[in-house]
């Protein structure tokens, strides 16, 4: 039996030492593969593949025929391998094949026999090129290519009509392909990030493209179809010459555009009410928009290194839903560095102030309504209860999709006029009010996002748990307390984002078994929540939280499971915790992921 060839190694001086012969090692894999259909080979010092890998579906390698399956996935990753054989094509059944960081310089075109392949992995090779045929993999799902040194794409790769995860990141691609995304109907993550791209114009709209990382190309502008992808929640574009962000879809939740040449901010980017992490340092922004505190779940903004000369007042509105803040590197005359250094909370209590006085004008006694073209109606203060019967037999009504009342004076909200005025509200906005009851929201069933933020509730109804559409849900700076919060209200509802945090909760707000099954965001901070449950964090992985921040509670542990959670942002600070140290709280979550997996 022909056993191909291995890496060998010498050690020492004068005396040439060699690593064991592997083949016994992967003729066992092959064996083992023959019981399983899964054949791992990774780290075998291989430099090609032994003719029986080739072979093996037609190998028997000794054992009884009628117990032998056919191989659907093979593992040679972390190897030498150099290059393939048209042979790959004896692997009909094979639905994964990895075969990262070796050190292929081209591939087959053989591989357009593999019909049931559905993971191609090759990144971290030495590819310049691809065989034209991706086109003919009709299942092919996720394709991975980074740390390669391709200048181009093979045009079919834009007929891969089942592809939902493609990853080119790292290479040195110049143009995409034209009319690339217009058959990408499954497309879920794009990464097309560290390579020299200038123009993506030719790209077309991906309606189901969630994220895409543009990052580290020489992007002058973004492009246009971004907006019509209804589905994107996650824009990354750092480190381009980017001067203007486009319309936004109102999906999105995260933007990231550091290091570019952006001026400001377009007004169209306040519709996207959703938006939670915006990273826009390293610019030459000269001023924020106004009304910023339309962003209204906005948790993270980093503005740092800008042409700032001061921030709007009513950014201190995001008092309880923003938890992270830099300016610095800014020209804030009006802002000392000392606030800066305290943080968010310091940062949004100084401009809260200013807010009130800017805003210490006599109000009429009557609701004043700004209705805009895009169904959003602004409210201005004046009596305590919202709607007033008034407002009845108004046509101009019927479409509003979204009502914002923050800060008037409101008092108690008519449930029932609520919810006959506005039967298609998906958007409602109540905060800093005087309310002391949460309205009646599941007389609305397009509710999706609620933000009740700064009042005075202190309970939540059991009939929120019939908001079958919610999902975004703001509840911070309020008296709410364990006692009052029913013991599955969020367990049915398809929450994304639940803000907690300045409350009265003792526990989290919910057990194992009550985590929404779409929870992406979780902020509890400033709480006296003292006890953070294993099947709690086991349940958070489960259901693939994004965010949490835990800060200033009472917590002494963290339980490991964590750190399998995919976390993009864990804020810890401000606990008691007795073993994890603040030197690795401050690398950020990252470090503390790492840290809680070593402790499993």
């Amino acid at each position: 039996m022909n056993r191909g060839r291995f890496g060998g190694g010498a050690i020492g001086t004068g005396v040439q030492i060699f690593a064991p012969d592997p083949s016994a090692r992967v003729e066992g894999a092959c064996k083992r593969a023959r019981h399983s259909g899964e054949l791992i080979i990774s780290n075998c010092d291989l430099i090609d593949l032994p003719p029986f890998v080739y072979n093996i579906n037609e190998e028997d390698f000794g054992e009884k025929w009628f117990e032998l399956v056919g191989i659907t996935k093979i593992i040679a990753r972390d190897n030498k391998l150099v290059e393939l054989t048209d042979d790959i094509s004896r692997w009909l059944e094979l639905s994964v094949l990895d075969l990262s960081n070796n050190m292929l310089l081209s591939f087959p075109k053989a591989v357009e026999a593999l019909a049931e392949l559905r993971a191609l992995k090759l990144d971290g090779n030495r590819l310049t090129d691809l065989p034209d045929v991706l086109d003919r993999l009709p299942v092919l799902a996720l394709l991975t290519l980074s740390r390669n040194s391709l200048a181009a794409l093979p045009s079919s790769i834009t007929r891969c009509l089942a592809l939902a995860s493609l990853d080119v990141s790292n290479n040195r691609l110049a143009r995409v392909p034209p009319g690339t995304g217009a058959l990408w109907t499954n497309l879920i993550h794009l990464d097309l990030s560290h390579n020299m791209l200038d123009d993506l114009s030719e790209m077309k709209p991906i309606p189901s493209l969630e994220t895409i990382n543009l990052s580290f190309n020489r992007l002058m502008a973004l492009p246009d179809f971004l907006g019509q992808c209804t589905k994107l929640h996650t824009v990354e574009a750092e480190h381009n010459s980017i001067r203007f962000v486009p319309a936004m879809p109102e999906a999105l939740t995260e933007l990231r555009m550091g290091n570019n040449q952006l001026s400001g901010l377009p007004e169209s980017l306040l519709e996207c009410r959703k938006l939670s992490v915006l990273v826009v340092s390293d610019n030459s922004i000269e001023s924020l928009p106004d009304d910023i505190d339309r962003l209204s779940s906005l948790t993270t903004l980093d503005v740092h290194n800008n042409s700032l000369r001061s921030l709007p007042p009513r950014l201190g509105l995001l008092q309880g839903t923003l938890v992270r803040l830099s300016a610095e590197g800014n020209q804030l005359k009006d802002l000392k560095h000392a606030v800066l250094q305290k943080g968010a909370v310091a940062v949004l209590d100084l401009l809260r102030t200013r807010m009130d006085v800017e805003d210490d004008e006599p109000q009429a006694a009557v609701h004043a309504e700004t209705l805009g073209a895009s169904g959003r109606l602004v409210v201005s203060p004046g009596p305590t209860v919202f709607p007033q019967r008034s407002m009845r037999g108004r046509a101009d009504l019927d479409g509003v999709t979204a009502v914002i009342a923050n800060g008037c004076g409101l008092e108690s909200i008519d449930d029932e006029l609520l919810a006959e005025l506005f039967p298609s509200l998906q958007t409602l906005e109540l905060g800093d009010n005087k309310l002391t009851e949460m309205p009646a929201l599941h007389r609305i069933a397009t509710l999706k996002t609620v933000v009740l933020r700064k009042n005075r509730l202190t309970a939540v109804p059991e009939t929120l748990a019939q908001c079958r559409n919610l999902e975004h849900l703001d509840l911070s700076v309020n008296k709410i307390s364990n006692y009052s919060v029913p013991e599955t209200v969020f367990a049915r509802l398809p929450l994304r984002h639940l803000d907690m945090s300045y409350n009265a909760l003792k526990t989290f707000p919910f057990e194992a078994r009550g985590v929404p099954p779409r929870l992406e965001t979780l902020i509890v901070a400033n709480n006296h929540i003292a006890d953070f449950p294993t099947e709690l964090g086991e349940s958070f992985v489960k259901v693939g939280l994004q965010v949490l921040d835990i800060a200033n509670n009472d917590m002494s542990t963290i339980p490991p499971v964590m750190g399998r959670c995919p976390l993009t942002q864990f804020q810890v600070e401000g606990n008691i915790l007795r073993r994890l140290r603040q030197a690795i709280i401050t690398q950020g979550t990252e470090a503390i992921l790492k840290w809680l997996r070593m402790q499993m």
